[in-house]
């Protein structure tokens, strides 16, 4: 425990005590352990750096003063969630400060916004990950059956870093970040707890339909894929002196005992492909989708991927939601995975979802639209609205600063990533890249871009130089 002592050796910690010595003027400061199934384990509280409070139980008196406080947490609506869950009368109005958020806003480049690594960046704090402390494989013991004082520890120091990083974000967040916290990142937390604790709505009965006909086609698809392999490993086992490699024999080996063969084997798939003639380096969509037109087999291993991607990314996760008809997911600003400690900072800016993930639904195939429809109005008297915002800062900047190319592009439903990288006579997909930062770069730097950037738009006359004026700067500064 030479972890814990390090840290907080002018600080006292108390296990189970009744009264919590609650200042309802001052907001409470809220750490939770569960085990790996949200079960609850523990919980730690508290509103001064010098007395922290954890407790094993849900006694009354915590359950009675944290719905009356206004708290303070390191990804602080998962918190809120399970302390719903946990029975407590909770609501958006606790939800009163996130030092993860706070981290965001000070640097949204950083890599990571996880509890430890800014306890030690910002306060020299250094003890165990989750993942250090309950280790890994067989060795694996999750915190509920840990023993009482080690997780007691380790919860009193997530909530003591909670604290001090809350004063140490007041602190030093500059003036802007401040307006963006409180005027633009908090709200939206608020606003995104409230979508999650209410929930969307499925039609059961149509979800268990898809499945049925989902299922019904892997089945299908399975079938011809295996008879097909089959049928050229049977022919290849019998040329006696064609050369295979060491890594295809033992394949070959496998199938002629019998084994299945696995259309999710990149291994397996490649193998065959290159059996066929194709000379392919991977089973990659990418790398055989231009051979589908000469083969049946390739059309049907195109499909099955499609189909098993949508039924195990999409449809088993729904139908095991133990909420059903009601799916709660989470929308993050920051890229949350509480298995692995880790909170990573969304590049794109761009919210998350996850458990399950409802933004990677397909929209564009037969059965991506046909899946969504699953998604119903909470009751009869409403209307479910589809809001598109693709592509929406490159609108709005088109709009604001006039440029002419990009208005034109969006006008004529013309992909402006295409639109742009031919004027530049460059590849579609670097721009995606380009773009963005060329924008930041313009909105940042008050007269002109860096170096760099200059250096780029002297290879054209194009749209990057319109977008390099004070007035497209301007206008995405406002976005």
């Amino acid at each position: 425990m030479e972890w814990f002592l390090k840290n907080l050796t002018k600080a006292s910690y108390y296990i189970d005590i009744d009264p919590f010595n609650w200042r309802p003027e001052l907001p409470l400061v809220i750490d939770i352990e569960t085990d790996e199934k949200d079960n609850f384990v523990g919980l730690a509280l508290c509103q001064e750096s010098d007395h922290i409070y954890y407790y094993t139980k849900l006694i009354d008196y915590i359950k009675r003063i944290i719905p009356k406080s206004k708290l303070i947490g390191h990804n602080l609506k998962q918190d809120l969630h399970w302390l719903k869950m946990y029975g407590f009368d909770v609501s958006v109005n606790n939800l009163h400060y996130d030092t993860m958020i706070a981290s965001y806003v000070k640097d949204y480049t950083k890599e990571s916004h996880s509890l430890k690594n800014l306890a030690n960046e910002y306060l020299g704090l250094s003890y165990p990950t989750y993942k250090e402390l309950v280790g890994k494989g067989k060795n694996k013991i999750t915190l509920d059956k840990q023993p009482l004082e080690v997780v007691a520890n380790y919860c009193a120091l997530d909530c003591y870093a909670t604290l001090k990083l809350h004063e140490f974000f007041i602190k030093n967040h500059a003036p802007k970040e401040r307006e963006v916290f409180n005027g633009l990142e908090m709200p939206l937390n608020r606003i995104l707890y409230q979508i999650e604790d209410k929930g969307v709505k499925i039609d059961t009965n149509k979800l268990k339909e898809f499945d049925g006909k989902l299922g019904s086609e892997l089945a299908s698809c399975f079938r011809c894929l295996y008879d097909f392999a089959d049928l050229k490993i049977k022919n290849i086992l019998t040329e006696s002196n064609k050369f295979i490699e060491s890594y295809e024999i033992s394949c070959l080996k496998k199938w002629g005992q019998g084994l299945d063969f696995n259309p999710s084997s990149w291994q397996q798939k490649k193998f065959l492909l290159n059996q066929m003639g194709y000379s392919v380096k991977s089973s990659d969509k990418k790398e055989i989708v231009k051979y589908q037109k000469d083969s049946e087999f390739i059309q049907k291993l195109l499909r099955y991927s499609e189909l098993s991607k949508l039924n195990n990314a999409f449809v088993k996760p729904l139908l095991e939601t133990k909420t059903l008809p009601y799916i709660h997911t989470t929308y993050s600003q920051i890229a949350v995975n509480n298995t692995e400690d880790s909170a990573k900072g969304i590049r794109t800016g761009r919210l998350s979802s996850s458990a399950p993930n409802l933004q990677q639904i397909p929209a564009r195939t037969d059965l991506g639209k046909e899946l969504r429809e699953i998604f119903i109005p909470h009751n009869e008297n409403q209307i479910l609205w589809v809001f598109d915002y693709n592509q929406i800062e490159l609108v709005l900047a088109a709009h604001f600063s006039g440029d002419k190319i990009l208005m034109n592009a969006f006008l004529h439903g013309e992909d402006i990533h295409d639109v742009t990288a031919k004027e530049l006579g460059v590849c579609a997909k670097s721009i995606k890249i380009l773009m963005p930062l060329l924008f930041l770069t313009c909105s940042i730097l008050p007269i002109s871009p860096t170096k760099l950037w200059r250096d780029f738009l002297a290879t054209s006359d194009g749209i990057f130089k319109v977008y390099a004026t004070a007035k497209a700067a301007k206008a995405f500064s406002m976005l």
